[in-house]
């Protein structure tokens, strides 16, 4: 029988949130891309020792807020309460702003890895380095195989489909302040234009709620996700038939079922699952799944 969400009677699943970084879109390959395109640059600016030198740091401490979001529920690693002090510190002027802080800015990791070896942090290297950071992250992007037949599954079944992505950070350094500054309208358009890729799959920018200015885990973003994907389908959505997938616990999914969505589906793509997709032990809501496509196979209890 062909995979459908409607083949599980104990569970009928009509609208799904996907997030979408490394699980509709796979961006692992393509951030390796970017980091080397990156220190091309460098290497044209600073000389290769140097550049060399700051595209470790860079690629450090994106590993280190890697590994954080990989961590689980409340706990806090060593390199990241090394490194978030450093992040906030570049962030005055966003901060000042009355904005939430932008953890995942590349600009602010380029920042510290300049000033980290004492090169003096400019507007215009900060901007010719990224610039091709950038494109080669957009460029080198593909859409999981999984995810292809996940959405064709989801049409099959009549389930509609949104898309729930953090921010990337975006930020904008003055020179003379020495801080960065941010521009939500500016952060949004830059993102959606990185997930292009997105449009071989029939999905459109109003498919896809962007996490500026508010982002995740912030629960006031995903009750705009709520709101996002009802204002496209014209009508309410029940949460008790509503399905949250991400890659991340505590920041795709948990905050959804918090405000009231039925289920939730947590994808480990390096978990071995030799008797198929199974539930948390302490969350039976949640599902733990190594491939999208196994989402209808989650043996979901009778609600």
């Amino acid at each position: 029988m062909k995979p459908s969400f409607s083949n599980n009677l104990n569970a009928k699943i009509d609208f799904v949130i996907f997030d979408v970084d490394n699980v509709i879109i796979d961006t692992i390959s393509a951030a390796r891309m970017a980091q080397s395109a990156l220190g091309q640059t460098l290497t044209g600016a600073l000389g290769k020792e140097s550049a060399d030198r700051v595209e470790q740091k860079f690629i450090s401490n994106y590993n280190t807020l890697t590994a954080q979001a990989k961590a689980g529920a409340g706990e806090i690693q060593e390199n990241f309460q090394t490194l978030l002090p450093r992040i906030q510190s570049w962030q005055k002027g966003v901060l000042e702003e009355g904005w939430e802080m932008k953890l995942w800015s590349r600009e602010i990791l380029l920042a510290i890895a300049l000033e980290e070896n004492d090169i003096p942090v400019r507007k215009d290297l900060i901007d010719t380095a990224l610039n091709p950071y950038w494109h080669s992250l957009t460029t080198e992007s593909k859409i999981r195989p999984d995810a292809c037949q996940v959405l064709d599954i989801c049409r099959d079944s009549g389930a509609a489909v949104h898309l729930a992505t953090a921010s990337d950070g975006f930020l904008e350094f003055n020179e003379r302040q020495q801080t960065f500054f941010y521009d939500p309208q500016k952060a949004v358009q830059k993102k959606l234009n990185r997930m292009a890729i997105l449009q071989t799959l029939e999905l459109q920018n109003h498919d896809v709620s962007v996490g500026d200015p508010i982002g995740k885990p912030d629960e006031r973003f995903f009750s705009q996700v709520l709101k996002d994907f009802e204002a496209k389908l014209g009508r309410k959505i029940e949460l008790d038939r509503t399905l949250a997938v991400g890659d991340n616990l505590c920041d795709d999914v948990l905050p959804l079922l918090s405000l009231g969505v039925a289920r939730g589906a947590w994808l480990v793509a390096d978990e071995i699952q030799a008797d198929g997709p199974r539930l948390l032990p302490d969350n039976p809501r949640v599902g733990v799944v190594n491939s999208l496509n196994k989402l209808p196979g989650i043996p979901w209890s009778p609600s």
